[in-house]
């Protein structure tokens, strides 16, 4: 006699089976996993930045200040939900890193308040393709800054 089959619901998930996820899970998971890799960055930031003690198995541990050196050793957040969010910081400090040498945590606090806002205003209904527009003009930029600042001389 077999045993009785589980229902569907308590089967466990395996790990490695991929899955489609939709919206609310998807921005949360995004968003955790951004913010999981921005507050590894953080203590990085500023004139007198701290350090990100860094241990890998076959290594002492060292102390990294940093971004750019953090994220080459950082290669999954331990969830592959999470990875999402986390990679994509990831990759922007990164190329930052190599283009510019610094500034990997200004771009990372950069991202994590564009996404923040992007996120409230798509949630709140706006076309998300609307936001990715890029601006394309140095006179629509330019319309931008001053709208922003309400400084002419500053707008350029």
């Amino acid at each position: 006699m077999r045993p009785p089959s589980p229902s569907r619901g308590s089967r466990p998930r395996r790990p490695n089976r991929p899955h489609v996820t939709a919206q609310p899970v998807t921005s949360r998971q995004l968003s955790q996993g951004l913010e999981r890799f921005f507050q590894l960055l953080a203590p990085t930031y500023g004139p007198r930045g701290g350090h990100v003690a860094y241990k890998d198995r076959a290594k002492a541990p060292e102390l990294l200040d940093d971004s750019a050196t953090i994220v080459r050793r950082v290669i999954s957040l331990g969830d592959p939900t999470l990875d999402v969010g986390g990679m994509l910081l990831r990759n922007l400090v990164w190329r930052v890193g190599q283009q510019a040498g610094d500034g990997g945590v200004l771009a990372a606090i950069l991202l994590r308040a564009i996404f923040r806002q992007a996120l409230k205003l798509t949630q709140a209904g706006v076309n998300a393709m609307q936001l990715a527009r890029p601006v394309s003009s140095e006179d629509e930029l330019s319309a931008v800054a001053l709208h922003v600042t309400g400084d002419r001389a500053l707008a350029g």
